[in-house]
């Protein structure tokens, strides 16, 4: 978490990970029952109220150290149902890059530039894997792959305006680099064909689809999607779109 003297390090699991649960549903109240499932899951402790009041407590101390106590409790609230952390989405790196890739899926019929430049953006604030070093609650899991899903969703798109003002051999090895990470992300493999084969490499573009393909049959006993396919015959053919 950033602080006035730069990066705060929220130490014990627990705090951590009720600090990131409120702050993904930032300025929105989560009910005790929410946050006591994402703390304990089904090892839910005898006096939970008390348990979970301690857990706060203990993070607005932490919080109180690095901010200031008047800070502190104006964000930090106590609601009648559970607690809200009182902070503009726009202050939460995850609530900043939603909005960013919202913004860039709205511009990228009219403006691709901008969208490009809006994506590379909200790419550029992944430090990691998001919800690192909390407790694998069904809500942290949740929000961690869809913001996965979201992230993937936006490099694709990043690498298909990319693609479409031209293709340069650092797209086409961040290509290959996200299609050895993520081998079932058909949209990543089938851009990835079309890239090789406009700079001239179609053997190449069909190794790729029969590798992927060879995984996806031995792997999960399936065939790549009738659009891989296609795109496939048509390099064959010389006329990919």
């Amino acid at each position: 978490m950033l602080g006035a003297n730069g990066i705060v390090a929220i130490r014990g699991a627990r705090q951590r990970t009720l600090l990131a649960l409120l702050l993904v549903n930032a300025a929105e109240t989560m009910t005790k029952d929410q946050l006591c499932d994402g703390l304990w899951g089904d090892n839910v402790p005898i006096n939970v109220d008390n348990a979970l009041q301690a857990s706060v407590m203990r993070l607005r101390g932490t919080l109180k150290e690095n901010f200031g106590e008047q800070d502190v409790a104006c964000r930090l609230l106590t609601r009648p149902t559970g607690y809200c952390f009182d902070v503009d989405k726009c202050e939460v790196d995850a609530h900043v890059f939603e909005s960013l890739v919202n913004k860039a899926q709205a511009e990228m019929r009219t403006d691709q530039a901008y969208a490009l430049s809006l994506l590379e953006r909200a790419l550029a604030l992944w430090k990691g894997p998001p919800l690192q070093g909390v407790i694998d609650g069904a809500i942290s899991r949740s929000a961690t792959l869809r913001l996965e899903d979201r992230r993937l969703s936006a490099l694709e798109d990043r690498f298909l305006l990319a693609t479409s003002r031209g293709v340069s051999s650092s797209v086409i090895s961040e290509l290959k680099a996200a299609a050895h990470m993520h081998p079932w992300r058909e949209r990543i493999i089938e851009l990835l064909m079309i890239s090789l084969y406009r700079v001239g490499r179609q053997v190449e573009a069909v190794q790729v689809y029969n590798q992927v393909r060879n995984q996806l049959v031995e792997e999960l006993g399936m065939e790549p999607s009738p659009l891989l396919q296609a795109r496939l015959r048509a390099i064959l053919k010389g006329a990919p779109q």
